[in-house]
C-alpha cells in the first residue's frame, strides 16, 4: 500500500508498519510518542488512478491572508450583470466577429447554441462572470466558420470521394442533401459549416474535404450507437472527440489541407475542454465519482 505525506509526497509502508524513509505513520499507537505525535503530516491512501486530493483542490477559493485571519469568507467571482445584448455591442465584441469573418448576429447564435449545450439560455448570461463570457466568446469564435457568400477560401471536396462518401451512406439508409438554398440558410443561422441530423447528412455546396469525412463519420457513430450508455451531452462530446481525432488521422490519406487541420486541432482542444469542465474523464467517459 502507498500513502500520501503532507506535500503529497509519496511514501511506502511496509509490514513493520513504517515509511520507507524509517519513520512510522502519523497516529501509530505502537510508537514511541517522538516520532508519531505532532509531525504535522496528513495520512491519505493513495490508489494508482484516483486523486485523494481532487475534490479539495478544486473547491479551493482565492481569499487574502487578511481575509482568513478576520474569518471571513473566501472571495468568490462577482457574476457580470452584463446581458448578452450589452456584451454583443461592446468593441471588443465586435472585433471579434470581424476578426472571425461572421456577423455579430451569426456569433450570438453560436454563444446561444453553446450555452443550451450547457444547459443554460441566453437569459443566465448576466449571472455569468467577465472571466466566463470572454471564455464563451473566444470559444465561439473558434469554432465558428466564416458563412458569408462566397466563403471564406476553402479548397472544396474533390468529386470521387464525396461521390463514395455519399454512395456508402446511401447504402446504409441514410441521405445526403447538398447545395439546397432552404438547408443552406438553417446552416446559416446555426453558425454550422455542415451537420447531421438523424440519418441526414446537410452539406453546402462547397463543402470542404473535413465537413464531408466528419459528417460521414457521425453517421457512422450513430448507426452503431457510439456511446448511447451516456447522457446526452457526453455523448455528444465524446462523439465530436473521436470525429476530429479521425480527421487527424486521415490528413496523409485524404489529402486534407493545412488550414482544416488546424481547425480541426482546435474543435479537439474545445470538445476535451468540454468534457473535463462537466467533469468527465475524457478517455473513458466517466465522471470522477464513478472512477
Amino acid at each position: 500500500m502507498r500513502f500520501l505525506g503532507r506535500g503529497n509526497l509519496c511514501l511506502l509502508v511496509g509490514d513493520d508498519g513504517r515509511f520507507s524513509n524509517g519513520l512510522r505513520y502519523p497516529g501509530d499507537p505502537t510508537g514511541p510518542a517522538s516520532e508519531v505525535w505532532n509531525c504535522r503530516c496528513t495520512l491519505v491512501a493513495s490508489m494508482p488512478g484516483y486523486d485523494a486530493f481532487e475534490d479539495r483542490n478544486d473547491s479551493k477559493l482565492e481569499t487574502s491572508y487578511e481575509d482568513w485571519k478576520a474569518g471571513r469568507d473566501s472571495k468568490r467571482p462577482k457574476p457580470s450583470g452584463r446581458s448578452l445584448k450589452e456584451f454583443m455591442d461592446t468593441p471588443a465584441t465586435e472585433r471579434a466577429a470581424q476578426r472571425a469573418g461572421v456577423s455579430k448576429t451569426q456569433l450570438r447564435r453560436r454563444i446561444v447554441s453553446q450555452l443550451n449545450a450547457d444547459g443554460r439560455t441566453g437569459r443566465d448570461f448576466p449571472s455569468m462572470t467577465r472571466a466566463e463570457q470572454q471564455e464563451a466568446l473566444r470559444q465561439a469564435v473558434e469554432l465558428t466558420r466564416k458563412q458569408d457568400k462566397p466563403r471564406r477560401r476553402v479548397k472544396v471536396v474533390n468529386d470521387a470521394l464525396y461521390n463514395s462518401q455519399k454512395n456508402y451512406v446511401e447504402r446504409h439508409g441514410g441521405k445526403v442533401i447538398r447545395g439546397d438554398k432552404e438547408w443552406e440558410d438553417h446552416l446559416d443561422k446555426m453558425g454550422a459549416g455542415a451537420s447531421a441530423v438523424g440519418d441526414t447528412i446537410i452539406l453546402r455546396n462547397d463543402a470542404t474535404t473535413s465537413e464531408v469525412l466528419e459528417e460521414v463519420f457521425h453517421f457512422w457513430q450513430s448507426q452503431r450507437g457510439d456511446y448511447s450508455e451516456f447522457d446526452a451531452e457526453t455523448m455528444r462530446n465524446l462523439r465530436e472527440r473521436d470525429a476530429q481525432m479521425y480527421l487527424l488521422d486521415s490528413e496523409e490519406q485524404y489529402n486534407i489541407p493545412k488550414e482544416e487541420n488546424e481547425q480541426t486541432k482546435k474543435a479537439i482542444d474545445y470538445y476535451l475542454g468540454k468534457l473535463r469542465g462537466s467533469g468527465v474523464d475524457e478517455n473513458t467517459g466517466l465522471h470522477r465519482n464513478q472512477r
